[in-house]
């Protein structure tokens, strides 16, 4: 015993020694990284491109924008913008050239001497009326106008990036001084950031504050203070295990396996109550030889353990996916499930037996009996299913054939904010970019070319392509070579794609000379319009013969085509987890009938989410498609338990109704609580800054109370119907 608790003071000792090195990992581009066709092509198109995503804007409004002071004091940003260290171009209204025909031109649109320029307004608006590529970066008012500022290859690291990010606010709070516009910094990498430091500052509290809460339910459930302390420390000291773990065995946590730590509190504390219960009931009998703990270990503890491998199960199987963030996931979650199952295994009974051995477990137990909180009292479930099993297991099929049926028509949806606060000023401000100039998300055309641009033919397939883009994305800004002569010739556009600067040419032509870009920049129009929107330009290629002409590409692109693969891939894994769930209860009962009467209630409460998420246009996305992989371990867990009750009262060869009635009826009280418990601990989840956190919170609290009357209503049913049937056959 005294190693024992030496033991655990050392592992506790050192997960909180190894907390503060917990690291959480964030940005767009993550879901998609793999092998994939579409992240490979995207990934080797950036090499020869900078992409969109990867780039900041900075936001200047204000109506005296157009006041030559205050444009100068915009330019002078931009000049040392160029020099801040980390930031490899600088790109904005001051770049672009005049085009054939102007005054000068091949010079700059807004001169060196601004303070000298008569009727710059005036020069602006035409600037906005005649050259698109200049209407990317300032409105015809004058009174809004962006600076993009390019990272090169890939954006810095966290720690860089928010370096870079200061300096940018230091700059420009010396132009909004000086002149009273308003300056907001956006962009991808932002809310990437905003998103990063949510997760490190919410994981944590979310956590501490739901377990706070279940604390003192549990106190409140079990009529004693220390009793439902003691309930709580051995999921607490779970959690804590497996955040160390996390962080000894450089496991990130990403915006998917943020729920993992949930879920190793729910099922941790579910196993934990089993054995609670299982302590008293054992104490009151009062007939028990030998070590009342380590009883209720034997008798309870492989249902804990077949709850948290079938569980496990479900993450296993999304090893299989292409994206490096899923398969973190399922890493998380499988090395997250085996470290709370040893801590619930190691310490509950650590525990109890502490106290069995120095005050008594009598005197730990609580003069009333612990049952459902507030009240709640599910025994007419039971009796009723008992009363009419035939008719409750039928309605049950035919539920689940129904949701089953909306189910597989459910389509999964992605958009790169929504899991950014809509209430973000940062994403706020993107919006106003993409309303009012340049959307700061893109679709790609690589274009092939054989002499680096300077040939006409060359500058004719660019000209071609841009239209071609033009017309199959209406409203969309396409950027290529062709803006710097609008109107002009093959050879003047050649003249001045030759005359820009080394920076400047490569938002246009390759390092390598061998591609041309054609950029459409257009907001985030969801997974779906864009693969139709794909899927118009490739068709369009295809009938125009213009095989010089690359598939599309980007970031949108890559998300749009792999999304459903990837969710896809959580679903698969679930349902295939849910199978062998069905299996490794056979095995353990060594009765196909209780393995095959196990799985209507575990797919019921998955069916019914998601025909939900159909029926209600959600779709499935990755924060429901992770709230189903939760919502099967809940479901599995409580089943298991009622399951392994009619096992030690005798029901394995005997599985009457009076056994499962009575099985059902003991079980319950630690079912009702585990669910009260948990959806009153996800209530601060509800508040999250997360959105995706806040849905799955709420689908979660769905998930439980699903589960719960499925386990007392539909499991006992058709386990009667299944003897029943075993009964009549032999």
């Amino acid at each position: 015993m005294p190693l024992a608790w030496a033991a655990y003071l050392v592992v506790c000792l050192l997960s909180i020694w190894a907390l503060p090195s917990l690291k959480f990992d964030y940005d767009f581009e993550s879901a998609f990284v793999g092998p994939s066709k579409w992240y490979v092509d995207y990934s080797e198109h950036s090499e020869h491109f900078h992409t969109a995503e990867r780039q900041v804007a900075v936001l200047f409004e204000g109506d005296a924008l157009s006041n030559p002071s205050n444009l100068a004091a915009v330019r002078d940003f931009v000049l040392e913008a160029q020099f801040v260290n980390g930031i490899a171009e600088v790109q904005s209204a001051f770049a672009i050239r005049r085009p054939e025909g102007w005054p000068e031109a091949g010079g700059p649109i807004i001169p060196a001497d601004i303070h000298s320029t008569e009727g710059l307004q005036a020069l602006l608006r035409q600037a906005h009326s005649d050259i698109p590529i200049f209407a990317m970066f300032m409105n015809d008012a004058a009174g809004t106008t962006v600076v993009v500022v390019d990272f090169g290859a890939s954006v810095p690291e966290p720690a860089l990036l928010r370096q870079i990010i200061g300096e940018l606010d230091r700059l420009g709070t010396v132009v909004t001084d000086a002149t009273g516009l308003r300056m907001t910094i956006t962009g991808g990498p932002i809310l990437n950031l905003e998103v990063l430091d949510i997760l490190a500052s919410e994981t944590l509290l979310l956590n501490a504050a739901g377990g706070t809460l279940a604390a003192l339910l549990s106190i409140v459930a079990m009529r004693s203070v220390r009793l439902g302390l003691l309930v709580t420390v051995p999921s607490a000291t779970a959690l804590l295990w497996v955040l160390g773990g996390f962080s000894v065995l450089g496991i990130n946590i990403n915006i998917l396996s943020i729920v993992v730590p949930f879920l190793i509190l729910a099922l941790s504390f579910a196993d934990c109550l089993h054995l609670t219960f299982e302590n008293l009931r054992l104490t009151r009998q009062q007939s028990t030889t030998g070590s009342v703990a380590l009883l209720s270990l034997r008798r309870v503890g492989p249902a804990c353990a077949l709850a948290s491998i079938t569980t496990a199960a479900a993450f296993a199987g999304l090893l299989l996916s292409d994206a490096q963030m899923v398969r973190t996931l399922a890493v998380a979650g499988l090395v997250g499930t085996m470290l709370a199952l040893a801590a619930v295994l190691f310490v509950h009974p650590l525990l109890f037996m502490t106290i069995e051995r120095t005050i008594g477990l009598s005197r730990l137990s609580p003069r009333t009996k612990p049952g459902a909180p507030f009240g709640l009292n599910a025994a007419w479930l039971p009796r009723i299913a008992v009363r009419y099993p035939r008719s409750v297991t039928v309605a049950s099929l035919a539920i689940l054939a129904v949701t089953a049926t909306v189910y597989t028509q459910i389509e999964t949806r992605f958009q790169f904010t929504e899991s950014v606060n809509p209430k973000s000023d940062t994403l706020r401000a993107m919006n106003r970019i993409e309303a009012a100039l340049l959307p700061l998300l893109s679709i790609d055309l690589p274009v092939a070319l054989s002499s680096s641009g300077q040939s006409t033919g060359d500058i004719d397939r660019i000209v071609q392509a841009h239209q071609l883009f033009s017309e199959r994305v209406p409203g969309a800004a396409v950027i290529s070579a062709a803006d710097l002569a609008v109107g002009g010739t093959p050879e003047q556009i050649a003249q001045a794609l030759a005359q820009l600067p080394e920076g400047q040419r490569g938002q246009f032509i390759s390092t390598q000379g061998d591609f041309a870009l054609v950029r459409a920049r257009l907001p985030d129009l969801g997974a779906k319009e864009t693969r139709t929107l794909v899927g118009d330009i490739g068709a369009a290629i295809e009938d125009r013969g213009l095989d010089w002409i690359g598939a599309p590409t980007g970031l949108l692109v890559t998300a749009a085509f792999m999304t459903p693969k990837l969710i896809g891939d959580i679903n698969v894994s679930l349902l295939l987890a849910v199978l062998f769930s069905g299996a490794l209860i056979l095995v353990w009962f060594r009765r196909w009938r209780f393995g095959l009467s196990a799985l209507l209630p575990n797919l019921l409460p998955i069916m019914l989410l998601g025909a939900w998420l159909h029926l209600s246009g959600n779709g499935l996305q990755f924060w429901s498609g992770t709230a189903l992989t939760i919502a099967f371990g809940i479901a599995v867990d409580d089943t298991v338990h009622v399951l392994n009750r009619v096992r030690l009262n005798g029901g394995i060869l005997n599985a009457n109704p009076a056994i499962i009635r009575r099985s059902t009826a003991e079980a319950a009280p630690a079912l009702i609580l585990t669910t009260v418990v948990l959806a009153v601990g996800l209530i601060p989840a509800l508040g999250s800054s997360i959105p995706t956190v806040g849905s799955f919170a709420l689908a979660s609290i769905a998930i439980f109370v699903l589960a719960l009357l499925a386990d007392l209503f539909v499991l006992p049913a058709a386990l009667i119907v299944a003897h029943q049937h075993a009964g009549s056959t032999s």
